[in-house]
């Protein structure tokens, strides 16, 4: 990963107020030792109208640790499902962290199997943070509200720019043609149109 993630790097393209964070007290259920870090000291960004919305309460999901339907919905899948722990969703799917290995799931809301989505929370949330740093790139509506010239390009290559950050980042990622991250990159590039 190009740069370590840490609460400056996410507050500068996210209100601090949106960083959601869990007490240490809760983070019990949660062995992975940087991923206990990024929830505790970082947080994962909320926001009604950005790309990830955070679960209602971060503190109870991890204490529910986890997703005991998964082997009823997914007999033949290789996953094991008690580590994880729902953070939140990209539309239309839930993102889950494995709390024993820090990797992000993706399960999606068409009901098709869950796949890996980053290596790491560490990947997610740079992830998060590239597609933010980038918005004023895309959304006029952002950029004319925030105070953002556009120079002539506005919204060109913007979605290249984003894959190949990712693809630098965390290859492993980008590996399932559906991944979630592909519909972020459509719609960073269709934006506008």
């Amino acid at each position: 990963m190009p740069q370590t993630v840490d609460r400056a790097l996410m507050e500068s393209v996210f209100p601090a107020d949106d960083l959601v964070t869990v007490p240490e007290g809760a983070l019990a259920p949660v062995s992975h030792a940087r991923t206990r870090e990024l929830l505790r000291d970082v947080g994962l960004p909320d926001q009604p109208t950005g790309w990830f919305q955070t679960v209602k309460d971060l503190s109870v999901e991890i204490a529910d640790k986890g997703w005991p339907r998964g082997r009823a919905l997914h007999p033949s899948s290789d996953l094991v499902f008690d580590e994880w722990i729902a953070i939140g969703g990209i539309p239309y799917d839930t993102m889950v962290v494995d709390a024993g290995s820090g990797a992000v799931y993706c399960i999606p809301g068409s009901g098709a199997e869950p796949y890996l989505l980053n290596s790491s929370l560490d990947d997610f949330l740079y992830f998060l943070y590239s597609v933010e740093a980038e918005r004023p790139n895309y959304d006029a509506e952002f950029a004319e509200e925030n105070g953002f010239e556009d120079d002539g390009e506005f919204g060109v290559g913007v979605d290249e720019r984003l894959l190949a950050v990712m693809r630098e980042a965390d290859p492993v990622a980008l590996q399932n043609p559906g991944s979630t991250w592909f519909t972020v990159l459509e719609y960073v590039r269709t934006f506008g149109e």
